[in-house]
């Protein structure tokens, strides 16, 4: 890949969101994307691609952090820890429907 191409990791948990998201990013020519559908091995995904974007679902299952958990990598907040990745910049995807499909049909 040329040195111009950038590299971007896409952790989410929803497969056929994430490889949509990786075919329409390819397509342009300007990205090489590496998609991640387990938290638990994204880290060390990250460690191995080194992306130069992480894209990361912070709703998945597996995200203690989405549930109320710990700090990532088993370290307090604000410390740094062995397993921490070189600095990232990191977008947050996720969200949730204020309404279903059936719910946003009823009336009322």
């Amino acid at each position: 890949m040329s040195e111009s191409v950038k590299r971007i990791l896409v952790v989410d948990d929803e497969a056929g969101f994430a490889r949509l998201l990786k075919l329409g990013l390819e397509r342009t020519g300007r990205y090489d994307v590496r998609v991640e559908n387990r938290a638990r091995v994204a880290l060390d995904s990250a460690r191995e691609f080194e992306p130069h974007l992480i894209l990361l679902d912070c709703l998945m299952p597996e995200n203690g952090r989405a549930r109320g958990g710990g700090p990532p990598a088993g370290g307090r907040e604000g410390e740094a820890h062995p397993d921490r990745l070189p600095d990232r910049p990191l977008r947050a995807l996720g969200g949730r429907p204020a309404a279903g499909p059936r719910e946003a049909l009823e009336p009322g």
